[in-house]
């Protein structure tokens, strides 16, 4: 590390962290992080209305938009490609 063109002796542990020496969350930890935020989504009816309809409302609107889109006689539907792509984006 520099500091205005002098070189700095120390080092910072953050910065030499060997691969060992991770940090690893606990399961309790895990666990009440995991019931804190199923707790709140469960109280914060929006934000999961934007979870599961939003995205189902998106693909089926694409759906009928692309509905009567002309396509050639054993060719999939245009309609397959962009859903295809929103599908994998909401994941």
């Amino acid at each position: 590390m520099y500091v205005t063109g002098a070189g700095v002796s120390g080092h910072h542990s953050a910065q030499h962290r060997g691969l060992n020496d991770r940090s690893r969350l606990s399961p309790q930890a895990y666990l009440a992080t995991t019931g804190r935020i199923l707790r709140q989504l469960a109280g914060d009816h929006r934000s999961v209305a934007m979870i599961l309809v939003v995205p189902s409302l998106v693909i089926a609107l694409m759906y009928f938009m692309f509905q009567n889109a002309p396509h050639r006689p054993g060719t999939p539907s245009p309609f397959n490609k962009p859903a295809w792509s929103c599908s994998g984006s909401f994941r």
